[in-house]
């Protein structure tokens, strides 16, 4: 059986992965201006190197997204977006990403991220004594990246209540197709820049 849940579409994507994604397109927009200045015109090849990073920088930390609604979680991650519907999930994990499990396996999120030591460590400091002590424990029903403030906290708070929207609204388990679709340009286009950056480092006079 089919329902759609009460859940308005939501678009979550990670605070830490487009930081660094700003903060590569600044420091490729340096190299590409001193290239476009130096007095040897053979060095304008090394401008193929900003290109690459900035477009690795959009693939891989830029564009990884989480998107739900009341049909479906879908994950946009650097090479394929992942759309799971409601009845083929079985279980949301934030261990080292969010994490969505189906019968047929799990499909992690690289939009929504667990947090490192620091992130763990900020996130804590908002929470009750009580409550910060289990979330640290192996054996906690409450891992670190469950933690609110945290990519991968956030991401499956909004994942779960979509998810007990849609059961609340009728919803059952069943066979249901995840959808897998690949991003060839994507995948084209940062192989390629890549493979010209390489070229034109190691052919440097």
């Amino acid at each position: 059986m089919s329902a759609r849940g009460a859940g308005e579409p939501v678009i979550v994507w990670s605070r830490f992965n487009r930081g660094v994604a700003i903060a590569t397109w600044v420091f490729s927009a340096v190299i590409a201006i001193s290239l476009l200045f130096t007095p040897d015109a053979r060095y304008l090849t090394v401008l193929a190197v900003p290109v690459a990073l900035s477009l690795l920088a959009w693939a891989i930390y830029w564009r990884p997204r989480v998107m739900v609604d009341g049909e479906a979680v879908e994950l946009v991650n650097a090479t394929r977006s992942v759309r799971i519907p409601w009845e083929a999930v079985t279980g949301v994990t934030t261990r080292f990403a969010l994490t969505i499990s189906t019968e047929k396996g799990r499909y992690p999120a690289t939009g929504a991220p667990a947090p490192g030591a620091y992130g763990t460590y900020a996130a804590n400091r908002e929470l009750p004594r009580d409550v910060r002590e289990r979330a640290v424990r192996p054996d906690s029903y409450r891992q670190s990246g469950e933690l609110e403030g945290t990519d991968s906290g956030e991401a499956s708070a909004v994942v779960l209540q979509h998810w007990d929207a849609w059961s609340r609204a009728g919803g059952r388990r069943g066979p249901a197709p995840v959808v897998v679709t690949w991003h060839p340009t994507a995948i084209g286009a940062t192989t390629a820049a890549t493979a010209l950056a390489v070229l034109a480092l190691i052919t440097l006079p």
